[in-house]
Parts: C-alpha cells; structure tokens; sequence
C-alpha cells in the first residue's frame, strides 16, 4: 500500500526588525540633520527614516526643541505636533479623528496676575465658559466668576467650610470642604448656589478628583496618616490605602495619570505620577517661579491646552497661566498595532487614533530638534502570505510529479512584487546602525524556500520572525 505525500511551502509572511541610534557618531539609519555632542542636531528641517510597508511598531526617543516653536513627528499618514508657547500643545492629526492634549505642567513656565481678591487656599475649576474660583475666608468659602480665568468678579460667601476642593461633573459643580472635623460634600448647578452639606469622611482634605471612568478618588489626612479613598458616587468613599507620602497634596487633574501641585518648604512644586497612590513622583518640578517667593496651597486646572495654577501669595490667591516653553529633554513613545496608534509625549495623556499604514518616520523642526537616542522596533509587511497552491498528483509513493503539478509561485504562497505591494523584503543588510550596536549577526536577504513533505499532515503556517538590530 502506498501513502500520498502532500508538500507544503512554508514561507514567513512577515519579519521582526529593529533600527537602533544613539547617534553618539554618527547618524544610524536616519537620514537629514548632523551629529554633534553626541545627539542628532535638526533645524528648519527633517531627519528621515524609510523602513518600508510595516505591519506593526513601536518608536522610542528621547528629544527636545532647543529653540524655535514645534517638532512634529510623522508615522506614515500620521503627525504628532508638540507646539510651544501661549496656547500650545500636542496634537495627532493627519488621520480621523484628530485628537489634542496639552503638554505636560512640567514643561511650562507660569505668567501670574493678581486675582484682585482676598482669602486662601484657593481652588478653581472652568464650568462651560465660566472659571469659578473658591477659596477659604474665615471659616466660609468664598467664590467668584471670570470669563477669562485672570478678572475676577466675587460672588460672597457660598458654602461653610475651609480649604475647598471642586469638581465639575455632569454639568454641576461639586465642592468638597473642611466643616467641622469632617469632609463635607455640596453641589449647585450654577456653581454658585449650593444645597445642604453632606459629610463623606472624617479628617482634613487635602484634594479630590474623577476620572473618565467615574471612579471618584478622595485624598485626605486623618489620624492615621494620608488616606486614599475611592468611591462610585463621589458621597460614600471607602478606604482603598494608606500612603507612604505625607506631603500636602492640593487639587489633582486627572487626565489618565496624575498631576499634583503641592507645596513644600521652598515653595509650590509639580508632580506627575501615573497611579493614584502618588508615590512616585516622576517628574517632580520646582520651586516655580509664581507672584511670591513662597507661595502656597496651589491649585491645578486645565482649560483645553491651557494649564492654571491658583495659590495663595502673601495671604491672597494670585493665578497663574502656564506657557510651555522649548529645553526639556521628553520621552516620546509611539506605537502601532497595524489599525491604532498611541502616542505618548512625556508625562502627557495619551492620543489615540487609527491609522492604516506606515512605511516611514520623519522628525521635523520648526527652530532646532535634538535628539539623543531614537530605537525603531517594527514587523515588517510582506503582503498576503498568498494560497498554498495545489498539492498537485503525488502518484505513488517516491513520485512527486514534475514541477508543474506543485503549483507556480502565486499558488505556492510566496508574495511576489504584484501580490505583496511591498516590494522586496527589507534586509538586515539595508540597516545601517552605528559602532556600539547589538552585533546581532545580519541576515543576507530573505530565507529561502523551504518545500517539506509530511504524510497525511495538515500544517498552519506561522510568522517566524527575525530580528535585526542596528
């Protein structure tokens, strides 16, 4: 008795690579700009590198502007714009939908004004085109109304309580205080005119936020130290931990991570950290220059792009405008699954949008980029890996058929040039990288085609990746 034979090409559709620069001699792969001290100097221009059709990757790199007023990055049709000065801020456009975020608090310098009012502990929040600015006078607090966040008309008093904490959620503004020993909770629709107190928590209150998901965090300090507590209605909060810092914490933005203002013995700092617990501090920045040489009880906001401080300075709320300004060395992470990319600047939220191909990365500068390391880690696309093609007559055993029963090239499922749309295969051999590499050994060019015979088998065919470093 005789077994068929069934032959099957097993071809990789795809390949791993990577493009690796810390462009400490010279440029790597990234053509455009020149190397000097050590970073990859680009002004009023682009730096490019050209990896072909990918399927997925990731970009990492750490950059700056030193000077000038933008750097976007492209990622195919993509472009992730960081904008400096008045009003600036990050945007991914060049696909649908276009999203924006603002640069991070760290990377701001802040023009302050004096509200023109009295109290403390101030607090502010923007409800629809109205800022509502809160803070403690006496054992009262205050508000008042602007419609530009700096000309302050006051409104008296609107609830008891000190050191006041708000929230806009649904269309209202929610206002948390000290009254009493506990923390107590009001709202008014108008952010003026406020209900009846109702106690959450006992203790001192030190901040309160929700984020997008509608997990309402409450950070206060009480006899055991400062507490996290979370709660699903912002009214009955339970104890989620004990935190290890016991610094002042004052008015959090919650914008997928954390940004904290606080004060400290030399003045007001900025902290961003990525889990509520605030351990970290990631990117702890200060003293800031503000209105006083000590100012305190800082306060957050966020009006689109725009970043608000509110503190006290020599016992009155001043506000402060947060300009970003160009010199902070930021990370920069993209990254792309074949339909969404994310992209990450620094300590920023971040942006989300589909994109369908990519085949190329640009830096471009308005001023002067640098940039000191950039790694590139991409699968790269080869098309349709294409049907298997007929296994033809086998015959009896040790008789194949000759070369036309197995299938010609598109049957076999090798992606020429018209299947894949790719064109040749990207090889190890067309990165350059620089001294100081992997010294990963380099493949040649792309594998050959391997035919195996498996009796009465049936085989999936899986990307076998390779990797290339540069």
């Amino acid at each position: 008795m005789t077994l068929p034979i069934v032959l099957l090409a097993l071809i990789p559709s795809s390949w791993a690579g990577s493009s690796g620069a810390s462009f400490s001699t010279n440029a790597g792969d990234w053509v455009g700009g020149t190397v000097a001290d050590g970073v990859l100097r680009v002004t009023d221009g682009s730096a490019t590198l050209t990896t072909g059709p990918l399927d997925s990757f990731t970009l990492d790199a750490r950059i700056r502007l030193t000077d000038g007023g933008s750097i976007t990055t492209h990622a195919g049709e993509a472009a992730l714009t960081a904008a400096w000065g008045a009003g600036g801020g990050l945007e991914l456009s060049g696909v649908d939908p276009a999203v924006s975020a603002a640069l991070p608090a760290s990377e701001q310098a802040w023009v302050s004004v004096s509200s023109g009012l009295t109290g403390e502990e101030p607090d502010l929040v923007k409800m629809g085109s109205d800022w509502f600015l809160y803070r403690s006078v006496g054992d009262d607090v205050y508000a008042a109304t602007s419609v530009d966040g700096i000309v302050w008309t006051d409104i008296g008093v609107v609830a008891a309580g000190t050191a006041p904490s708000a929230v806009v959620d649904g269309g209202r503004v929610v206002l948390y205080a000290n009254c009493g020993g506990s923390i107590c909770r009001v709202e008014a629709d108008d952010g003026v005119d406020f209900g009846n107190p109702v106690a959450v928590a006992d203790g001192d209150l030190d901040a309160v936020a929700v984020d997008a998901s509608g997990v309402w965090r409450l950070w206060y300090t009480d006899v055991d130290g400062l507490t996290l507590a979370t709660s699903s209605d912002g009214v009955t909060f339970v104890v989620d931990s004990l935190l290890a810092d016991d610094g002042r914490l004052h008015a959090l933005d919650v914008l997928g991570s954390y940004d904290a203002a606080w004060d400290a013995f030399d003045g007001v700092h900025l902290s961003h950290d990525a889990d509520p617990s605030l351990a970290d501090d990631a990117a702890d920045v200060g003293p800031l220059e503000l209105a006083c040489d000590l100012p305190t009880d800082p306060a957050l906001a966020l009006d689109g792009l725009t970043w608000r401080l509110a503190a006290t300075c020599d016992g009155a709320p001043s506000i402060a405008t947060g300009v970003p300004t160009a010199g902070t060395w930021t990370r920069l992470h993209l990254e792309w699954d074949g339909t969404t990319l994310t992209a990450i600047w620094g300590d920023a939220a971040p942006l989300t949008t589909s994109l369908a191909a990519v085949s190329d990365f640009s830096f471009e500068a308005n001023g002067t980029l640098e940039i000191d390391e950039a790694v590139v880690t991409f699968e790269e696309g080869t098309g349709d890996s294409g049907d298997s093609g007929d296994t033809g007559e086998t015959g009896e055993t040790g008789e194949t058929g000759d070369s036309g029963d197995t299938g010609d090239s598109a049957d076999s499922g090798v992606a020429d040039s018209g299947d894949s749309g790719s064109g040749p295969l990207y090889s190890a051999a067309d990165i350059t990288g620089e001294p100081g590499g992997c010294g990963c050994a380099s493949q040649s060019g792309p594998p050959s085609l391997v035919i195996v015979g498996i009796a009465l088998a049936a085989v999936k065919l899986r990307r076998k990746p390779k990797k290339y470093t540069a």
